[in-house]
């Protein structure tokens, strides 16, 4: 008997430009270390700049880090919140390409994205809360391993991101499918030109 097909999406970087992703994360983080200076508390200049890694590496240092963090990311993210709906064409178009191509039962949006759900209320609507599974981006490989491992129980998985360093490892730990979205993005794109020449599509 055929497994059901369970389809499981990354968010930042995926359904969501990365670019502007990180722009957020960014001014989350400087804000972040500029309140905890404020405060008092000395931060060495090595974590001056943005980066995935510095952004653990506060959080496992100081707790106040990732406290002060969840209070300010939500206001960044208001300020951008325009930008973010601007990505919904992208995250449709990505959306309806796998989702028609692999026929899925079940859909389901994965991230270390705290407000992955207010993003997807705007880029992707019809993704039901309890189908959006938020993980802990200090652990997110190992998080993510769990969640692909807990989505098995449903059928075969197939886990749609964009970072192979970390996406395809976690990916490979829970033993589930990895395609990395970065072919995707291409070929709609070669078939947006397409369009836009024979004047079928238009801006």
């Amino acid at each position: 008997m055929e497994e059901d097909l369970v389809l499981a999406f990354d968010l930042d970087g995926t359904l969501i430009g990365g670019e502007l992703a990180e722009k957020i994360y960014e001014e989350a983080y400087k804000r972040t270390v500029e309140i905890m200076r404020e405060m008092g508390i000395e931060i060495h200049d090595k974590f001056e700049s943005y980066s995935f890694e510095n952004s653990c590496e506060l959080a496992r240092r100081f707790r106040l880090f990732g406290e002060i963090y969840k209070d300010v990311y939500p206001q960044v993210l208001k300020k951008y919140i325009d930008d973010i709906r601007k990505e919904r064409r992208r995250a449709k178009a990505i959306y309806k390409y796998f989702t028609e191509r692999y026929r899925p039962k079940y859909v389901f949006i994965l991230t270390a994205n705290p407000m992955g759900d207010v993003i997807i209320k705007e880029i992707l609507p019809e993704i039901p809360t309890e189908r959006i599974l938020i993980v802990n981006g200090l652990t997110y490989v190992e998080d993510k391993k769990r969640a692909l491992e807990r989505l098995k129980i449903l059928g075969e998985v197939k886990y749609i991101a964009d970072k192979d360093e970390i996406d395809r490892v976690a990916a490979m730990k829970a033993g589930v499918d990895y395609i990395n979205v970065s072919f995707v993005i291409e070929e709609l794109k070669r078939v947006e030109r397409d369009l836009y020449d024979l004047g079928i599509f238009s801006a």
